[in-house]
C-alpha cells in the first residue's frame, strides 16, 4: 500500500459527519417522548421516590405520556441502578435536558467514529456515514430521546480498548452495558476465540458482581421488586393510578401529536415529519384552538385528508356538497354542507357564503366572515363582479394569474386582485397561490402561469410566507 492510499481523507469524514448536527433541530422541536421516561427515573431518585411508579399525583411535574398517563407505572422499565444514570439530567429543565443528552449522544458517536478512523481500527468509508446519518434510525432515535446511541458508543469503547489491550476496562464498558440494556451482554461472546478469554470473563464477572451489589446498596428492594413487575405484566394488563383524569393543563393534545406539559412548551410527540416540522398549525399549537373549519371546494388542494385527519372528527366543518361526501367517508361527523347566499352562525361569527366568479360558481364558494366589528373575506378562485360587499378588513385572494391552456383563466391576475381590493375597499390582502413557478414539467406549459409574487410590494400584503399570522 502507497502512502496515498495510507492517508486519512480527514476533509470527507468531516463533511459526511457535519450534517447529523442539523437532527439537533429535530430535538429541539420533539418531545423526545422515550427520553422523558428516562428524565422522570432520574427526577425520582432525586427525591427518593420509586422510579417505576407514577408520581403525577404527588406532583404534576412527573407527567409521562408513554404508557404512563394514568397507569399506576411510569414509563422507565430499565434495571434499578440505571435510573442514577439520569439524575444530574433531571436537575435541569426538560427542554435543555433533552437537546443536552442528544447532543452528548451525537457528539461522543462522532467522536468515537473519528477516533476508530484515526487508530484504523476498522475502515469506514465517508459516504456511509452521511447514509447513517440522516437514516430513518438515527432520526426516530434523536426525535424519541432514545438511549440507543449511548449504547452504540459503550459497544464501540469497549471494541476500542479491547483492541488496545485494555481488557479490565473492555470488559467494565460492557457490564455497564448489561446494567442498562441486558442484551449487550451478548457482546461478550465476541471474546470466546480470544486468547485472553479466561482473563476478560473473570473481569466480566467481578464487574457484574460489584454492579450487582451497587444496585442492592443504592436501589431499595421496592425499586427492585417494581422493576420485576414492570417487565413482566403485559401493557394492555398495567393497572390504573391514583388519578381518574388529568389536570387540564398537561396531556397528549388530542388528534394534534402534540404533548403538553407543566415544564415544557408543546412539543410534537415524535418524529412526525410530515405535518411536524413544516406545519406552522402544529408548531405554533393552532390546531387545538380551532373551532370550526371552512373549506371552499373539493379539490385536492382545499380538501388534504391527511391534514384533515390531525383534527378532531367532530369539529364542525361548512364546505361543499361534493366535498362533505368526501369528509362523511373521511368519518366526521358534523359536516354541513352549504348553500350560496345563505348564512351561518359560528359561535360569534356570522358566515356569509357567495357565488364565485365563473368558472367555479357550480363547485366552489366564496364566504365572508365577520363578528360586527371585523370583517374577512375569502376567494380562492375567480372573484365575482356582481357581489356587493364593502369595508373588508383583509381579504384572502389569488394574485397570480393561471389560464388553462391560454383560453380558460381560473385564477386572478395582479390587475384584478388590485380591482377586488378596490370594490371591497379591503385593507389588507393574504396572497394565496403565490409562486407557482414552482410548478415544472408539462402542466406549467398547460396552465399558462404568469406569477406576479415580484411585484407583491405594490399591494399591502400580510401573511406572505408560510408560518406568519395576523391577529384582527
Amino acid at each position: 500500500m502507497n502512502k496515498i492510499e495510507k492517508k486519512i481523507e480527514w476533509n470527507k469524514y468531516i463533511i459526511s459527519l457535519s450534517p447529523i448536527f442539523l437532527i439537533l433541530y429535530i430535538s429541539n422541536e420533539t418531545y423526545a417522548i422515550d427520553y422523558r421516561a428516562f428524565y422522570l427515573a432520574g427526577k425520582s431518585v432525586l427525591n427518593n421516590l420509586n422510579p417505576y411508579l407514577n408520581h403525577i399525583s404527588l406532583n404534576i411535574d412527573f407527567y409521562g405520556p408513554v404508557n404512563s398517563e394514568l397507569s399506576k407505572f411510569s414509563g422507565w422499565k430499565y434495571p434499578p441502578i440505571a435510573s442514577y444514570l439520569f439524575a444530574p439530567f433531571a436537575t435541569l429543565p426538560y427542554e435543555f435536558s433533552k437537546n443536552l443528552f442528544n447532543f452528548i449522544s451525537l457528539s461522543s458517536i462522532s467522536l468515537l467514529t473519528l477516533l476508530i478512523i484515526k487508530k484504523r481500527l476498522l475502515y469506514i468509508n465517508p459516504n456511509s456515514l452521511m447514509i447513517v446519518g440522516i437514516s430513518f434510525p438515527v432520526l426516530a432515535t434523536i426525535s424519541r430521546g432514545q438511549v440507543e446511541i449511548i449504547i452504540v458508543c459503550l459497544a464501540l469503547l469497549s471494541f476500542y480498548f479491547y483492541k488496545k489491550g485494555a481488557l479490565l476496562l473492555s470488559s467494565i464498558t460492557i457490564a455497564i452495558l448489561g446494567f442498562i440494556k441486558v442484551f449487550p451482554l451478548l457482546l461478550a461472546i465476541t471474546f470466546i476465540q480470544s486468547k485472553k478469554r479466561i482473563k476478560f470473563f473473570t473481569y466480566l464477572i467481578i464487574s457484574l458482581l460489584i454492579l450487582y451489589f451497587l444496585n442492592l446498596i443504592l436501589c431499595p428492594l421496592e425499586w427492585r421488586l417494581s422493576f420485576i413487575e414492570r417487565i413482566t405484566i403485559p401493557w394492555n394488563e398495567i393497572p390504573i393510578g391514583d388519578l381518574k383524569e388529568l389536570p387540564n393543563n398537561v396531556g397528549i393534545i388530542k388528534d394534534s401529536m402534540m404533548v403538553r406539559t407543566s415544564d415544557a412548551r408543546n412539543l410534537f410527540h415524535s418524529h412526525f415529519f410530515v405535518f411536524g416540522f413544516a406545519n406552522p398549525l402544529l408548531s405554533n399549537n393552532l390546531i387545538e384552538k380551532v373551532s370550526h373549519i371552512i373549506i371552499t371546494a373539493h379539490f385536492s388542494d382545499h380538501l388534504d385528508a391527511e391534514s384533515m385527519n390531525m383534527f378532531s372528527k367532530s369539529i364542525p366543518i361548512y364546505t361543499t356538497h361534493e366535498a362533505s361526501k368526501a369528509l362523511l367517508k373521511l368519518g366526521f361527523k358534523n359536516v354541513y354542507a352549504v348553500n350560496k347566499n345563505k348564512s351561518y352562525e359560528l359561535n360569534s361569527f356570522v358566515l356569509n357564503v357567495y357565488e364565485a366568479g365563473k368558472p367555479y360558481n357550480t363547485t366552489t364558494f366564496s364566504y365572508s366572515l365577520t363578528d360586527g366589528r371585523a370583517k374577512v373575506f375569502h376567494e380562492p378562485h375567480m372573484f365575482n363582479t356582481k357581489l356587493d360587499i364593502k369595508d373588508v378588513d383583509v381579504c384572502i385572494i389569488t394574485v397570480d394569474q393561471v389560464k388553462v391552456f391560454g383560453l380558460v383563466q381560473v385564477s386572478m391576475n395582479l390587475e384584478q386582485a388590485q380591482l377586488t381590493q378596490s370594490r371591497l375597499n379591503a385593507r389588507y390582502f393574504i396572497p394565496t397561490g403565490i409562486a407557482p413557478k414552482r410548478t415544472k414539467g408539462l402542466i406549467s406549459y398547460l396552465l399558462g402561469i404568469k406569477e406576479y409574487y415580484t411585484q407583491i410590494d405594490l399591494m399591502p400584503f400580510i401573511c406572505r410566507d408560510v408560518g406568519d399570522s395576523v391577529s384582527i
